[in-house]
């Protein structure tokens, strides 16, 4: 397949010329970058090869390979020895700015977001996470509180593997099975169930983020390799005072990225120099 020959012209000419001073390499990793943000390569689909591309940009095969080398780093495309050069799906960047819900999130982007709800109910005192869950929630008994397990993909590949736990008093509701033919409250926005069944609204929550290697069921499920990285993110949610919410979430760093926009405080005059 050829390169569009509108994304060579580019590269060559340096164009828009804001970009005149880029290096070579530089400029045909954004006229590549655009072709896929544009959907002209679309997830999943092969690049042409090295020789090719460095043929329709003009560029010997050394420039070629730099600028394939900076879209792996960017994570927009993966090379397969002895296959080719494929494009990957573009991460989701999720905004720390505000207390924010993945099905709200994935809602305003356009994307296809399903919940699988694997287990269900309340928690015995030998459970693995029942005594965190107390100390999260500060809660006595484990069996006053209820969880789910929810696998989350969107546009039909696993993004999210989430243990999700609540006073289960707040939203009994979401421990039933689902009758035939009903939609399941268990996949249901929990903020949204939080609302209709206790009329109770987060005000704030507390998140912590760390790395750690997925095995078991839990790279299986993630559809990775075993020992592979991935974000740890844990959340505790409250309304007013009141814990609702203690939620674990194992997030696929390959698809998924968190950022934060932050502020000088000596130049927004909080502290001095």
């Amino acid at each position: 397949m050829p390169l569009p020959p509108e994304a060579a012209a580019a590269a060559r000419a340096g164009t828009p010329p804001s970009e005149e001073s880029l290096p070579l390499h530089q400029r045909i990793t954004q006229a590549i970058t655009q072709q896929i943000e544009s959907g002209q390569f679309r997830p999943g689909e092969m690049l042409p090869p090295e020789l090719e591309l460095a043929r329709h940009f003009g560029v010997s095969r050394h420039t070629m390979r730099m600028g394939l080398e900076s879209l792996v780093r960017e994570g927009l495309i993966e090379r397969h020895r002895g296959k080719g050069t494929v494009v990957r799906r573009p991460p989701i960047q999720q905004r720390l700015v505000h207390i924010y819900s993945i099905a709200h999130e994935m809602r305003q982007r356009g994307l296809e977001l399903k919940t699988q709800v694997l287990a269900r109910g309340r928690f015995d005192a030998q459970d693995e996470l029942a005594a965190l869950a107390c100390e999260r929630l500060e809660m006595v008994e484990p069996s006053q509180i209820g969880y789910l397990l929810r696998l989350r993909l969107v546009e039909g590949a696993p993004l999210l593997l989430e243990t999700l736990t609540f006073p289960a008093e707040l939203c009994p509701v979401l421990l039933n099975l689902p009758t035939a033919g009903a939609s399941d409250p268990g996949a249901a926005p929990f903020y949204d169930v939080l609302a209709a069944q206790a009329h109770l609204h987060v005000t704030r929550a507390h998140e912590t983020f760390r790395p750690v290697l997925v095995t078991g069921y839990e790279a299986r499920l993630l559809a990775v390799p075993a020992g592979t990285p991935v974000f740890e993110v844990e959340r505790t949610s409250l309304a007013g005072d009141r814990k609702v919410e203690w939620r674990r979430t194992l997030a696929r760093g390959d698809r998924y990225s968190y950022a934060v926009d932050l502020l000088n405080p000596v130049e927004q005059g909080d502290i001095g120099e």
